[in-house]
C-alpha cells in the first residue's frame, strides 16, 4: 500500500501541526510538494525525520522549496545531496520559543547560509512533534564574519538561538552591546484594548461555529486549529491580567500561590481592609475551580458586613455563612464567564454558573402555592422560594405556569432561590461586557454579553434577585 497526499501551499508551523495525521500504519506515504509555496523549519524537521524512518517520501520538490531545504541543512536528508563535512563546527540549537510571535528560525538559517556559513542538520532519533524544535545544526561561520555582523544576524533570535563550540555548555550568542534585562511597562489602556479585541474574536468564533453546526466538513481540521489558538490566546491574556492574591488584598494564610484577576482583587480590597479593621481575620484561602474562597472569622457584622456584600457582588462574587465564619467567594476572572443562556418572553439572559446549584422542570408535587403569586419549591428536603423572573424583570410574554417552565436553584445573597425561566437554550463561556458611557445596567442585571446569533444577552445579577 502506498498512499499519496498533496502538501498544502503554506507549510508553516500551524500547517505542520497537521502533518502527523497524514501517516498511515504500515505504509510509506508519498507527499507531493508540487503546491508548496512557503515552508517553515518545523515542517522540514518533521518531514526529514519521517522520511529517514521510512514513514513518508517527499516528491515533486520545486526549486524554491529545495533552496529552503538546503538553508535548513537538510539537503542530504530530503534531496539526496552529498553530505559535506564541516570542519570544527559549532552546535546551533533553537528552543521552542523560536516559533513564538510568528517568528521563523529558517529565516536565520537562510541568512547565515547567504553569508557563507556551512550548515548541516543533526536529526533527532525519535519523530518529534512539529512544534517541538528537536533538531540541531552543525554550523561553521565564515572566518571573515565580525562579532557585530554575527550579533546583527542573531538579534531577532537572541532569546532562543543557542550556540556552543567543542561541546561546551550552551550559551546565548554574543551581542555587540550586552544590556541588562529591561522591563517594558504595560499601558493599562492598551491592555484593555487588546482584551476587547480578544473578546470580539471569541464572539466571532462562537458565531461562526454556531452557523456551521455539524456541517464543518472539510474545514473541520482548520476550525479545530482556530479553536485551539483562540483558547490559547484567551489563556495568555488572562495570565497577563492575573496577579498574586496577596499583592492585591494583603497577607493571607497559604494565599501566595493563588492568582486572581487584578480588577477583581482591586474591587474587593477596600471592603476587605475595612472588615479586617473591624476585627475579622482571614483564616483560610483556597482556589476551587474558577473561584477563590476566603474564610473570615469571626464573621463581620453591621456596616462592614454590608460593605463586603456589596463589594463582592460588584466583583462578580458572593458571601456565604460558614458556621461562625463567613466565606467570601470570588471569581478568578470576570473577563470570561461560564454561563447558561436562559429565555424569558423572547429575550435571552445569561446566568453565571457560579450561582447555579441545579436546574429542573417541576412536577406538581414539588410546587406549593401560597396565594396567587407566591410559590415554594420542594428541593432536597427544604422549601426554596420561587422567583418569577419574568415578573421581577417586568417582561411581557413570559411563561407563568411553573409546570411548563424551568426552575434553576441558585445561590443568591447567602441563601437559595429558585429562578423560574421559560427555557435554557445554551451553555457557553461568555465575555462579560460593561455598559458603555457610564450607563447603569437595568435592574437585576450587571452587564451584557453577545451570544448565539449575534444577540445581546443581559447578565443576571443573581444576588440582587434574592
Amino acid at each position: 500500500m502506498n498512499a499519496s497526499v498533496d502538501l498544502p501551499a503554506q507549510l508553516d508551523t500551524l500547517a505542520a501541526l497537521r502533518l502527523p495525521r497524514l501517516l498511515v500504519e504500515g505504509a510509506c506515504v508519498t507527499l507531493s510538494a508540487a503546491r508548496v509555496e512557503a515552508v517553515g523549519l518545523a515542517a522540514l524537521q518533521w518531514l526529514a525525520v519521517a522520511q529517514a524512518r521510512g514513514l513518508v517520501r517527499l516528491v515533486e520538490i520545486g526549486d524554491a522549496t529545495a533552496e529552503r531545504i538546503r538553508d535548513a541543512g537538510l539537503g542530504a536528508a530530503l534531496l539526496g545531496d552529498v553530505k559535506a563535512a564541516i570542519d570544527a563546527p559549532s552546535r546551533l540549537r533553537f528552543s521552542d520559543a523560536a516559533l513564538d510571535f510568528g517568528r521563523e528560525p529558517l529565516e536565520l538559517l537562510g541568512a547565515l547560509r547567504a553569508a557563507g556559513a556551512a550548515i548541516a542538520a543533526v536529526l533527532p532519533a525519535a519523530l518529534p512533534t512539529p512544534d517541538n524544535l528537536a533538531i540541531a545544526f552543525d554550523l561553521r561561520l565564515p572566518d571573515a564574519m565580525s562579532e557585530a555582523e554575527r550579533a546583527a544576524l542573531f538579534a531577532p533570535f537572541a532569546d532562543c538561538a543557542l550556540l556552543d563550540a567543542d561541546d561546551a555548555p550552551i550559551v546565548a550568542p554574543a551581542t555587540a552591546d550586552p544590556v541588562a534585562h529591561v522591563t517594558v511597562p504595560v499601558v493599562p489602556e492598551r491592555l484593555e484594548q487588546l482584551a476587547a479585541i480578544i473578546a470580539e474574536l471569541t464572539v466571532a468564533q462562537a458565531n461562526l461555529i454556531d452557523r456551521l453546526g455539524n456541517q464543518r466538513g472539510p474545514l473541520a481540521t482548520e476550525i479545530a486549529d482556530v479553536e485551539r489558538l483562540a483558547a490559547a490566546l484567551q489563556d495568555a491574556m488572562l495570565a497577563v491580567r492575573l496577579a498574586p492574591l496577596e499583592t492585591l488584598v494583603g497577607a493571607l494564610p497559604a494565599g501566595g500561590a493563588i492568582e486572581i484577576e487584578r480588577a477583581v482583587g482591586e474591587a474587593i480590597a477596600p471592603a476587605l481592609a475595612a472588615v479586617r479593621a473591624a476585627g475579622s481575620t482571614v483564616h483560610g484561602a483556597r482556589a476551587e475551580g474558577g473561584f477563590v474562597r476566603l474564610i473570615l472569622a469571626p464573621a463581620p457584622t453591621g456596616g462592614a458586613h454590608d460593605a463586603l456584600a456589596v463589594a463582592a457582588r460588584g466583583a462578580g462574587g458572593r458571601i456565604e455563612l460558614d458556621g461562625d465564619a463567613l466565606a467570601l467567594v470570588l471569581p478568578r476572572t470576570r473577563s470570561l464567564v461560564d454561563a447558561i443562556i436562559v429565555e424569558l418572553g423572547g429575550a435571552s439572559y445569561a446566568l453565571p454558573v457560579q450561582h447555579m446549584i441545579e436546574a429542573l422542570q417541576p412536577t406538581p408535587e414539588l410546587i406549593d402555592r401560597f396565594g396567587p403569586d407566591r410559590l415554594l419549591l420542594r428541593f432536597r428536603g427544604r422549601h426554596v422560594p420561587v422567583v418569577m423572573l419574568g415578573a421581577r424583570l417586568g417582561l411581557p410574554g413570559w411563561c407563568a405556569d411553573p409546570l411548563a417552565a424551568v426552575v434553576i436553584v441558585a445561590h443568591a445573597g447567602g441563601r437559595e432561590i429558585a429562578l423560574m425561566v421559560d427555557a435554557i437554550s445554551d451553555q457557553r463561556q461568555i465575555v462579560a461586557l460593561p455598559f458603555a458611557g457610564g450607563l447603569a445596567p437595568p435592574p437585576g442585571t450587571i452587564g451584557a454579553a453577545i451570544v448565539r446569533g449575534n444577540r445581546i444577552a443581559l447578565i443576571l445579577d443573581v444576588d440582587a434577585l434574592a
